[in-house]
């Protein structure tokens, strides 16, 4: 993985690293008066289909009857869902989100 031109290997699930990420840079340019663009690209739900662990139980234990190759793309998924409301949240925190424009937009149409 690379930061910026740097070689790195953090410890996580890269869908986390990226919103730790992007939270971060948010919080700095909460203290600027200058607008910002941040543009954050997730590389979930692709493959490699490889969701944390707990969120892959988490659906099974809901769901059953669903076989494996789903609940793994269901619950990547829904952690990815989970990362945008976090990034969210911290514009709400900072102050930010009434004077943000957001655009989600995804090339998966399953």
């Amino acid at each position: 993985m690379r930061r910026n031109q740097e070689i790195i290997n953090p410890q996580g699930h890269a869908t986390e690293i990226f919103s730790d990420w992007a939270i971060d840079y948010i919080q700095e340019r909460a203290k600027e008066e200058n607008p910002f663009f941040l543009y954050l690209a997730y590389n979930a739900p692709h493959t490699p289909i490889q969701p944390p662990v707990e969120w892959l139980e988490k659906v099974k234990k809901r769901e059953s009857g669903m076989d494996e190759t789903r609940a793994k793309i269901v619950a990547l998924i829904e952690h990815l869902d989970e990362q945008v409301g976090r990034v969210y949240t911290s514009l709400e925190e900072t102050g930010q989100l009434e004077n943000t424009l957001i655009i989600f937009t995804s090339d998966n149409g399953g």
